[in-house]
C-alpha cells in the first residue's frame, strides 16, 4: 500500500500573531511557538479524512481548535528546493474543503 505524508503545523494564537498559512515558514525559521505533527495516510484517502486524522492527532497531543492556529500541508520534503519554496506545498486548511484550496496561493 502506497502512503502519502502530511504535516500539520500548530501554534497557540497568543504566541503566534501570523496567519495560519505562515506557520510553515515560521517553523522553518525555528519559531519556538510552532510545532509540527507528521503523519502518513493511504494514498488516495479522501481529503476530509486526512483533515479528521490531523485533528485527532492534534487532540491527542493536547491541542484544541480554540486558541490555536493550525495548517496542514502535503509533505513534499523529497521535492527539490522545498526549503525555499514553501509555496509549492499544497495547503489543506481546517474547515475548508480541500478541493477548494488545491492550487491556490495564500493571500
Amino acid at each position: 500500500m502506497k502512503l502519502k505524508k502530511y504535516s500539520c503545523f500548530v501554534a497557540e494564537s497568543d504566541n503566534f500573531p501570523g496567519q495560519p498559512h505562515e506557520l510553515v515558514a515560521a517553523w522553518q525559521d525555528h519559531h519556538q511557538a510552532v510545532y509540527i505533527i507528521d503523519f502518513d495516510v493511504p494514498d488516495g484517502l479522501e481529503d476530509r479524512l486526512v483533515r479528521l486524522i490531523a485533528q485527532g492527532l492534534l487532540w491527542n497531543d493536547g491541542w484544541t481548535e480554540g486558541g490555536t492556529k493550525s495548517y496542514i500541508v502535503e509533505d513534499l520534503t523529497e521535492t527539490e528546493g522545498w526549503h525555499t519554496s514553501v509555496e509549492m506545498m499544497k495547503d489543506v486548511k481546517f474547515g475548508e474543503p480541500l478541493t477548494d484550496v488545491r492550487g491556490s496561493q495564500p493571500a
